[in-house]
């Protein structure tokens, strides 16, 4: 049995917020005790979930809690690694999401954990523990919610085309994609082709299995949106005659929606690419189009409230930065102002800062300054504040739909506005020589390091 100290190891989130390994000496007696005759990891989680059926149910427990939270690890490392130096985020920060914590009473006793929630849903007839955990993981709202706010947002195309409807996609490829009429109804028809043939039999699957969990006693669960199967594509194929198409030109032909209904998402949310899960995604935007109409009317709303939530976006963005920087293990909090005073305020090149405050060149300045990544996140806390106090000016006598209506449209709105302030600062940010920073961002930037200085 290879590694099996993952199954009597926990890993939690101590009091100071970081992850630590404890060893639990009766779950690694009951491991030697009980678990035997076993090679693959597979097989002893499946000893350990009989056991955990029975009267050894607590000890299987925390065994099967240790080897959950080892995979828990695994997966905010993977995530860490493919998207955290772009995006500017640590194993870490996600660790905090998904592992139990060892302290932190009051609210967070009556909630259910992850880690409680993987082994409600848990069947080893249909996965394998690590692949649920990952997948539990990477679906959790805790964990969305993060990548999202950091530029990534998860979701596949089986997905995207379920959670759209006709009316939306008639909309898309008509208003968007100017398709002509029959390309629209040849597009609409593969759509309902997908919902009738691929969501129903998804759906009645899943029906299935939560009945059968429901009379085990076992908690509810959803099926994820595997790729259709080649009989479920011939399915679609027949649906769809007297056009003749293959399975696989079916599957191309929904692969093709799926772009096309990403592309809009992208334009209406002014830069915030969705691409299917696990590639890599930026929230900083190309140049957007013009407010419409009703931004027009919250516009002097939206002036007066505008500056105070760029200040404190910016505030909150540099001092996370400052306290990335202090919790390193070579402190570069100071290196970080220092920095920034000389490349905002002082337009001092970057070759230059890096004499100056002991750096080998301009890549490392770069680095040390994460412009792109101050610009997104700044970018997304503005709109973050702004929705809020606009949403003040106009939810009045809403019904909670048309609130949610008028939400979303507001948003990709002050999105739009907050985006054409960053693309100023990212051309001004690319001018080498003679460079001038007047930009939004960079004035506020300066009087903030102003008022820190003088605290």
């Amino acid at each position: 049995m290879n590694d099996s100290s993952k199954y009597w190891i926990l890993k939690q989130i101590s009091p100071l917020g970081r992850c630590q390994s404890l060893e639990n000496q009766d779950a690694k007696d009951f491991i030697e005790r009980q678990i035997y005759g076993v090679e693959t990891g597979k097989e002893v989680v499946q000893q350990l979930w009989q056991l955990y059926q029975g009267e050894d149910a607590p000890l299987a427990e925390v065994c099967l809690r240790c080897a959950i939270s080892h995979y828990m690890e695994l997966v905010c490392r993977q995530i860490a690694e493919q998207y955290g130096k772009t995006n500017d985020f640590t194993k870490d920060e996600l660790l905090i999401l998904v592992l139990e914590h060892q302290s932190f009473r009051g609210n967070r006793e009556k909630e259910v954990s992850l880690t409680t929630r993987i082994l409600q849903t848990f069947d080893p007839e249909q996965s394998s523990l690590a692949v649920w955990t990952k997948r539990l993981v990477k679906t959790s709202k805790e964990v969305k919610r993060f990548l999202l706010e950091h530029g990534i947002d998860q979701i596949s195309d089986w997905r995207l085309l379920k959670e759209t409807n006709e009316r939306r996609l008639r909309h898309i490829l008509a208003c968007f994609r100017h398709l002509t009429k029959a390309e629209i109804e040849q597009f609409l028809a593969l759509l309902a082709s997908y919902q009738t043939v691929y969501l129903a039999q998804v759906q009645a699957n899943r029906d299935q299995i939560n009945q059968r969990r429901k009379q085990e006693g076992r908690g509810h669960t959803t099926a994820p949106y595997l790729d259709p199967t080649t009989k479920q594509l011939q399915a679609m194929a027949q649906q769809l005659l007297p056009r003749q198409l293959t399975p696989e030109e079916v599957r191309s032909q929904l692969k093709k929606l799926a772009g096309l209904i990403r592309e809009f998402k992208q334009h209406q949310v002014g830069g915030l690419a969705t691409q299917a899960l696990g590639r890599r995604e930026s929230i900083l935007p190309a140049p957007v189009e013009e407010e419409d109409d009703e931004n027009s009317l919250l516009r002097d709303h939206f002036r007066e409230q505008y500056d105070s939530c760029f200040t404190k976006a910016v505030q909150e963005v540099i001092e996370a930065k400052v306290n990335y920087y202090r919790n390193k293990k070579k402190n570069k909090d100071r290196a970080f102002i220092q920095a920034l005073e000389l490349y905002h305020c002082q337009t001092v090149a970057m070759g230059k800062i890096a004499k100056q405050i002991g750096l080998k060149g301009q890549p490392q300045v770069s680095r040390l300054l994460q412009e792109k990544a101050i610009r997104s996140d700044v970018a997304r806390k503005i709109v973050a504040y702004l929705l809020p106090v606009m949403m003040e000016v106009v939810q009045e006598n809403l019904t909670s739909a048309e609130e949610q209506q008028r939400r979303e449209k507001l948003t990709p709105l002050l999105l739009a506005a907050v985006n054409q302030e960053m693309e100023k600062a990212k051309k001004e940010a690319s001018v080498s020589k003679n460079r001038a920073m007047n930009s939004t961002l960079s004035r506020t930037i300066c009087q903030y390091l102003d008022q820190r200085e003088q605290k």
